[in-house]
């Protein structure tokens, strides 16, 4: 009694975009080809074309993939908690796949997830009153600065093999101080420049700004008018 050969799974657009998300954690943006992934899928390159109009498409649609892995924090926080956890969830899912972050930076990603990535960011900061300008700008800010974090933190956490970024201090080291009286006073770390530490300031600095708008400047009178 013969045995029929196991039928692969039926290729779809979910599909290719999975795969596709996979390659590039694997092998990189420049690892990600039509051919790669056809290959991952077992099918030739054209048989692609019927579920992604071209690599354009395919990148697009990544993305999209991309972003709809970051988690959106609860419905319920007030803005400066929402803001500050949606930014926190961004950074931790381009970290988590670091071949995204340059195709991030470089093309806006406008498809279904990234919308409503947006939705939660307007709804918390319409909802605490803000102005739909302010709404706009007020988390455009915080993401451009996450994403540009980003952007800087991942070359160097994947520098390869024989790097040290804390080795970089040494340059430090007996620092004219008749020259450079502060900088030997401060002493900074290289590996600091792009900690989470230095994520969590510049966050919170930025979250101070937005706090200052009319809104925020509200809110304080009514809470020193209560007092």
């Amino acid at each position: 009694m013969s045995r029929s050969a196991p039928t692969k799974p039926r290729l779809s657009r979910e599909a290719v975009l999975d795969e596709a998300m996979a390659v590039l954690d694997e092998r990189g943006l420049d690892g990600l080809t039509m051919r790669n992934l056809g290959d991952r899928l077992q099918v030739v390159p054209m048989a692609l074309y019927r579920h992604v109009r071209n690599k354009d498409d395919l990148l697009d649609g990544v993305l999209d993939r991309a972003v709809s892995l970051v988690p959106l924090p609860a419905p319920d926080l007030d803005w400066r908690d929402g803001l500050a956890a949606l930014a926190r969830s961004v950074r931790a899912t381009m970290l988590e796949h670091p071949a995204v972050v340059a195709p991030v930076v470089q093309r806006p990603s406008l498809g279904p997830s990234a919308i409503a990535l947006g939705e939660y960011g307007f709804s918390v900061m319409r909802g605490a009153g803000f102005s739909d300008t302010d709404s706009e700008r007020g988390l455009n800010v915080v993401l451009t600065y996450t994403l540009g974090f980003v952007a800087l933190e991942v070359p160097r956490h994947h520098a390869g093999p024989g790097t040290d970024i804390a080795d970089l201090d040494v340059a430090y080291d007996g620092l004219p101080i008749e020259l450079y009286p502060h900088t030997a006073a401060v002493r900074p770390s290289a590996a600091g420049f792009v900690s989470e530490e230095q994520f969590d300031f510049g966050l919170e600095c930025i979250l101070d700004g937005i706090g200052q708008l009319p809104h925020g400047r509200r809110r304080r009178a009514r809470a020193t008018k209560r007092a």
